[in-house]
């Protein structure tokens, strides 16, 4: 058939029959869902596809030779038993075991930027206004420990890189202090320190083995004494920052905090189902402790020093008393001594008073006598009497 055709009419021929094969495919009968290996009948149809793309890309070159006028080439023949597509059963798709997985975004990393780089006198002034505090050097660690703590906070907060924070932290650094940072900058490249290394040189200085020992002393020593709770807890603090291997853990950092406190503190914290286990939990109970226990003291102060008043009033009155009854035994023979009548029944007391009464009057008139009598006259025994009389 293809050739009694001519050869514009076969290409045209095959390309509208293939066009035709591909815009209309064969009616799908649905079949009955079987056991089909979809895997292998896909194959097929890309074989055919293929073979299909490359029959057509021969009929278009030969179209295009047609046209420019080459001389006739003759076309082999269409192959006339090509098998026909197999049919696809109508079934549900099945997903392969390993699917392509999707694309993932990818999202940009937040990248942060670069520290600004500051000039001398704005470095200078920010520092500046931080008041940031000055060291001179110290032997007490404490004090070391204390300014390094409040520097590294400044240097924190104002974001410079470890030049600048160098920069700063020599800046503050007067007397004794510069001594030895002219010293360091002599074996240091000052340059490429670290502020982490500006902290292991300051405290190889201020932080040496005989001052730890002697902290290491004072903390195992170290008692509430005079101080109150919450001055005595941050003394403890102080020394327990610089050796902090002493606690093996806080319950063993409780226990020698317990030894600080009074006795009498120490009883009332320790007291209860439930000991004290946390740092937090022992000074809440000592500051708690010290309270009730200072309104105690104050209680039985307070007591005492009533009785002790009482005693010195009752001794002041009993001076006066004295006092009155002896110038009212001068004044005559109707004067009564003092009596004391603790412990003495009424009739015993009335008894007392009437041989008062006579050893007075007896006195008074022998006292009388004797005045009246010369010298030359009294004996030694009347001179005794009048002796002993004016005496009492």
């Amino acid at each position: 058939m293809l050739e009694n055709i001519g050869h514009g009419d076969n290409v045209g021929w095959c390309l509208s029959l293939v066009v035709a094969t591909r815009a209309t495919p064969p009616k799908r009968r649905r079949a009955p869902i079987q056991d089909v290996n979809l895997a292998a009948q896909l194959n097929e149809l890309r074989q055919m596809m293929l073979a299909q793309q490359q029959e057509i890309g021969g009929l278009r070159a030969q179209l295009a030779q047609r046209n420019q006028g080459p001389p006739d080439v003759e076309v082999p023949p269409a192959p006339v038993n090509q098998p026909a597509a197999p049919e696809i059963p109508d079934v549900d798709p099945v997903i392969p075991e390993n699917p392509i997985a999707p694309e993932v975004p990818v999202v940009p990393v937040a990248v942060p930027p670069a520290p600004r780089v500051r000039t001398p006198e704005e470095l200078y002034d920010s520092f500046r206004r931080m008041k940031a505090p000055e060291f001179e050097g110290s032997t007490n660690p404490i004090d070391a420990d204390n300014w390094l703590i409040d520097l590294q906070v400044i240097l924190n907060f104002l974001r410079l890189n470890d030049q600048e924070k160098i920069l700063c932290a020599s800046f503050v650094l007067k007397k004794d202090a510069r001594l030895w940072w002219e010293a360091v900058q002599i074996q240091w490249d000052v340059t490429q320190m670290t502020l982490e290394d500006f902290v292991e040189e300051f405290k190889e200085k201020y932080f040496n083995t005989e001052v730890m020992e002697a902290q290491q002393d004072e903390l195992s020593n170290f008692r509430q004494g005079n101080l109150s709770v919450a001055e005595a807890v941050q003394k403890f603090e102080q020394l327990a920052r610089l050796c902090p291997h002493l606690f093996s853990s806080e319950r063993d950092k409780v226990r020698k905090m317990m030894k600080m406190f009074h006795s009498d503190l120490a009883v009332v914290i320790n007291s209860g189902s439930y000991p004290p286990t946390t740092v937090a939990d022992c000074v809440s109970r000592a500051v708690r402790a010290e309270y009730w226990v200072g309104q105690n003291r104050k209680q039985r102060a307070k007591f005492f020093q009533e009785k002790r008043e009482e005693k010195t009033q009752v001794k002041q009155n009993q001076v006066k008393q004295g006092q009155t009854s002896q110038q009212k035994g001068q004044e005559g023979p109707s004067v009564i001594p003092l009596i004391r009548n603790v412990g003495r029944s009424t009739r015993e007391i009335a008894v007392l008073e009437t041989v008062a009464v006579f050893y007075v009057a007896r006195k008074a008139t022998m006292l009388e006598a004797a005045i009246s009598i010369p010298r030359v006259r009294r004996t030694n025994r009347e001179d005794r009497d009048l002796n002993f009389t004016l005496h009492r």
